[in-house]
Parts: C-alpha cells; structure tokens; sequence
C-alpha cells in the first residue's frame, strides 16, 4: 500500500510535457486542406491552385506527403508539410498564456538533388538557433529554451538563409514546457522514495 502511495505521488509531479501557450495549425493540416500535390503561397503554379490563407504568414508552399514533384518524402505526421526555400520565412505569432520556460519543437528534411538548405529560428527577432536539413526522413528538432511572459505576443519564425534553389521540409512544430527545476527535485525525490519502499517491501517478502 505505501508503495502505491509513492508511485502515486511521484507521478503527480511529472511535469505536463504540453505548452498552454499553443502554436496553431503546426501540423500544417488545415493550411494543405484540399491540396492534391502542392501550392505556393500567393500564386498559382504547375497546375496547381495558390495556397488558402492560413494561420502562419508565409511565403512558401504546401506539399502533400509523398509527392513525387518534390522527391517523394513523406511526413510522420499527417498528410501535409510545409516548404522553405532559400530565403523564404515560415511565421507566426502567439499569445504566451503561462509565464515560463518553452522549447519550439519541429521535424525537417529536405528535397532530394538540390543540396542542403539552412535556416535560422528566431522568437520575436532574436535567434534561437541555425539548422541544416538533409534528405531523407524526417528529423526531429529542438530549440534551446526560452522564456515567456503571460500575455505577451511572440513571433516564431523559420527564416531561409540560402540563396540558391534549396528547400527544407517543416512539419510537426509546436511548443513544450520546460519544467522549473524545483519540479525536477520533486520527480527525483518521489522515485527515490518509490525505489526505497520497493527495497523495504521486497526485503519483508523475503524475510
């Protein structure tokens, strides 16, 4: 029973892995609704219709996962990914609706034969970081952390930094907590506790 008690309790400061401040539409989902194959941001091209308006400000494309026109790669993700080509910005702007610490979390690739493609991310201008996608499946990224006040509007943005015909896939994206580190002694504390009544109950087994 004191075991369970432990468990119990250690679970219960495990820190929620979801951000309340949210990004939306991340998985690109409702930005490619009714897209067959491909669109680009503000005009009509290959047969295909401009992209529909959407919750991110963009100056790049949709792509439906598999299409062949952009080297057949699929996302683990939905139907649907977004592109970024050479100088091309990705963006958006939430409203933080907790104080604290957030990580930006996303998945990449790249189109295959046209080379590697950077990017740097930025929160409200400044960077968070300069990524390289590669071809390939899609890799999983991560920002380093950084703090938001409630109520306050911050603008995410994937920024191009190529100058050439280079593309890089953006799926996936969205926002986790970082949990204080009081939180982190509380977690270690309540599995210490949890691995010592397992000791006690297991030694009273074998006496």
């Amino acid at each position: 029973m004191l075991f369970r008690l432990f468990a119990a309790g250690a679970l219960a400061v495990i820190p929620a892995v979801t951000s309340a401040t949210t990004i939306v539409d991340g998985s690109f989902e409702a930005a490619g609704a009714g897209v067959a194959d491909y669109c680009y941001d503000g005009f009509a091209a290959g047969g295909n219709a401009a992209c529909p308006p959407g919750a991110w400000g963009v100056n790049g494309g949709v792509i439906h996962s598999g299409s062949a026109a952009w080297g057949s790669t699929t996302t683990p993700d939905g139907s649907y990914y977004r592109m970024l080509q050479a100088n091309q910005i990705l963006a958006q702007t939430v409203v933080a609706t907790a104080t604290g610490g957030l990580t930006l979390d996303w998945i990449d690739s790249n189109r295959v034969n046209y080379g590697i493609h950077s990017y740097a991310v930025t929160v409200n201008g400044a960077s968070l970081g300069t990524f390289t996608s590669a071809y390939g499946p899609f890799v999983a990224r991560a920002t380093a952390e950084f703090g938001v006040v409630a109520g306050q509007s911050y603008t995410i943005a994937f920024n191009g930094i190529a100058n050439g015909d280079t593309t890089s896939f953006i799926d996936s994206v969205s926002l986790t907590t970082v949990p204080e580190p009081a939180s982190w002694v509380l977690l270690v504390a309540g599995f210490g506790l949890v691995g010592f009544a397992a000791r006690r109950r297991s030694t009273s087994v074998v006496a």
